[in-house]
Parts: C-alpha cells; sequence; structure tokens
C-alpha cells in the first residue's frame, strides 16, 4: 500500500469538498428545510395544473359540517366559459353556537384573467343548521346573504 505525500493529502482535501455546506445553527436548518418544502411545492406545481386541465377541480372537504359536498374547505375550480376565464376559489368554515345550532360561512372568490364584466362577481353566504340532540341529523334552516357574524 503506497503512502499519500503531504501535496497529494492537501489536493485530495481540497477537490473532496461538498459543494453545499450543512447549515449549523437552528435557524439555518429550519431555513433548509422550509426552502426544500417551498421548492419541492413549486416542481409539483405542474402535477396540480394537469389535474386541474383533466378533472376542472380540486377540492378539500370538512369532515364535521352538514352537506360537506356543498361547503368545501377548500376549492379550486376552473372557469372557462364564453365571457369569464380564470378560477373560482372557495372556501368555508363553521361558525358553531351550540352542540345543537351550526351556521356556516361560504366564501366565492374568483380570480379572472379574462372577463366581459367589469364588477366584481365575489360573493359570501351564511348557511344556518339546527339538530335536535348530539346523534340527530342536521336540519336546513336559513340561508342569508354576507357574513355569519351577524348571528
Amino acid at each position: 500500500m503506497t503512502q499519500m505525500t503531504e501535496e497529494e493529502r492537501a489536493y485530495y482535501q481540497q477537490t473532496r469538498r461538498s459543494i453545499f455546506k450543512t447549515p449549523e445553527s437552528t435557524l439555518g436548518r429550519v431555513g433548509c428545510g422550509v426552502g426544500l418544502v417551498l421548492w419541492f411545492a413549486l416542481l409539483l406545481t405542474p402535477c396540480a395544473l394537469f389535474y386541474m386541465a383533466m378533472y376542472g377541480q380540486i377540492t378539500i372537504h370538512h369532515a364535521n359540517i352538514p352537506e360537506p359536498e356543498a361547503h368545501p374547505w377548500v376549492q379550486v375550480q376552473l372557469v372557462m366559459e364564453p365571457d369569464n376565464r380564470g378560477l373560482r376559489v372557495t372556501t368555508s368554515q363553521s361558525q358553531s353556537t351550540s352542540e345543537h345550532d351550526m351556521c356556516v360561512q361560504t366564501d366565492v372568490r374568483y380570480l379572472l384573467w379574462q372577463s366581459e364584466s367589469d364588477e366584481s362577481q365575489n360573493v359570501s353566504f351564511c348557511d344556518c343548521y339546527i339538530r335536535d340532540d348530539e346523534d340527530a341529523d342536521w336540519a336546513f334552516t336559513e340561508q342569508t346573504g354576507g357574513s355569519c357574524r351577524g348571528e
């Protein structure tokens, strides 16, 4: 076995360094982690766009509200109409007043890149439900325009 000379050892040390240095501080590691998550989200964006082009929407439902299909937690839907083109973003949140009363605030926002109308098409509405006890099904009582906070 041959021994390396000092000059060969110095050259080996200099050429075998890592390109990226591992951060030694906690803040540096957290920053690298956040940057890595953002980088993968950016890389997955084309997959989400292909899914949107094929199926027309991406929906995440609530688990604990009445009629979850009518009140998605988040829904991004493609709008491809003759007069309007863009995205429709629907969000909802429950505003429970008690175990027997529940109102669901739903907000619909449009992000249009082509529109024949200059007026805003965004809308908010509130659906209220009631039930007799915890085991009973929810029954729809009323729908109001605007926010549920006034209830």
